[in-house]
């Protein structure tokens, strides 16, 4: 891959299924603070419904790379 060839690896599914998930919470964090509170819920719920066991680290290893102060916590 050419990843592989620049000294970078591909991500494994699981954290590009988390990747994709943090990027929904970040977008649902924009929709909220453009006051579309309930899109933003349904998207977070939907986050939260999609994750698997293990996900949580991931996911707040992708916010925190992507710029997103937000983190989850174990409910």
């Amino acid at each position: 891959m050419i990843y592989e060839a620049n000294g970078l690896h591909s991500l494994s599914e699981q954290e590009l299924r988390c990747k994709e998930l943090a990027e929904l919470l970040i977008e649902a964090e924009r929709l909220s603070d453009q006051e579309q509170d309930k899109v933003a819920y349904i998207m977070q719920d939907s986050v939260y419904d999609e994750m698997e066991p293990g996900d949580l680290a991931v996911v707040n290893r992708f916010l925190k790379e992507l710029g997103s102060t937000q983190q989850l916590e174990d409910e």
